[in-house]
């Protein structure tokens, strides 16, 4: 009977190791790109204009970046994530077309820079990480979205 309250307890504390190996996480953005890596695509980790994690990918010929939010003054910690792509458009877009946009999606947000260029980008939070299969479904709904967004402006 201890051997088998021992093996319980043992499994319970490993539970929780195996479960982060198989998460991504925000903090740990070498899991974004192993992830990334280890399917397929590009992932290039570099840091951002304030220090903060970022990574470069494409998925079906465009570039997109992986921005990370809410991280500690050492620029780890993070607990969020921004997709994040932008158009460089010769004559810009118009803004009810992204409007219309935002009106009918819910995955992707859509806005125009200075120069009327459009973007799109997709936050997550994620603090304490994602299971492998949730981010694999953000990722899928991101790839999907940006397919979209890409006709809906005639890219």
């Amino acid at each position: 009977m201890k051997f088998l309250s021992f093996l319980t307890a043992a499994c319970l504390i490993a539970t929780p190791m195996a479960v982060t190996a198989q998460s991504i996480d925000p903090a740990e953005p070498e899991s974004i790109v192993n992830y990334l890596s280890s399917n397929g695509y590009k992932a290039l980790l570099e840091e951002d204009s304030e220090g903060d994690p970022l990574i470069r990918s494409a998925t079906g010929g465009t570039n997109f970046s992986i921005y990370f939010y809410g991280c500690n003054a050492f620029h780890t910690g993070c607990d969020s994530l921004n997709f994040s792509t932008g158009f460089n458009m010769e004559n810009g877009i118009p803004l009810a077309t992204l409007n219309e946009w935002n009106h009918r999606q819910v995955v992707g947000r859509a806005f125009a820079d200075e120069d009327q260029d459009p973007y799109l980008d997709q936050y997550v939070y994620a603090k304490g990480g994602l299971s492998i299969e949730v981010f694999k479904g953000i990722l899928e709904e991101w790839e999907d979205a940006l397919g979209h967004f890409e006709s809906h402006i005639g890219w």
